[in-house]
């Protein structure tokens, strides 16, 4: 059971692992557990405001009740390679309700695609993301 809402569930798919996609978000996380225990986050990543030069990566977060902190990983390539923010450690709070984190990478080449994908953990677990693409190739409706 996800602790997103109906409107943040149909903005994106839950995926496999391993899946890649094009302009869809990656629903991941622990299932719901009682209130009185943390739980690992759940997240829903997804990119916006696409431009030749930039994107904004957006998270939905649900901190499962414990301090948690979130990062993405991006680059040309599966490897990713750049954290942002480089700390690995921006806060998402310890809400057990979703909450929408964005952060923008810097200096972006123009038509290229990127890959990313949302690392979140806290004293329950971690997740990883699967991997998603976002780019000048990546084209509206190809979910």
């Amino acid at each position: 059971m996800s602790l997103l809402t109906k409107k943040q569930r149909r903005r994106g798919r839950t995926l496999g692992a391993a899946t890649a996609l094009v302009l869809c978000s990656a629903s991941l996380g622990a299932a719901a557990t009682p209130a009185s225990a943390a739980s690992a986050p759940i997240a829903n990543a997804f990119p916006s405001n696409r431009t030749t030069t930039s994107v904004r990566l957006n998270a939905w977060i649900t901190a499962g009740g414990a301090a948690t902190s979130f990062y993405f990983q991006y680059g040309a390539d599966e490897g990713y390679g750049t954290d942002l923010p480089v700390s690995k450690n921006k806060s998402a709070g310890s809400s057990t309700e979703p909450k929408l984190f964005s952060l923008e990478p810097g200096g972006l080449n123009p038509a290229t695609t990127y890959h990313y994908r949302l690392i979140a953990k806290n004293s329950a677990g971690e997740i990883v993301g699967p991997g998603a693409r976002a780019g000048q190739s990546a084209r509206k409706g190809q979910c």
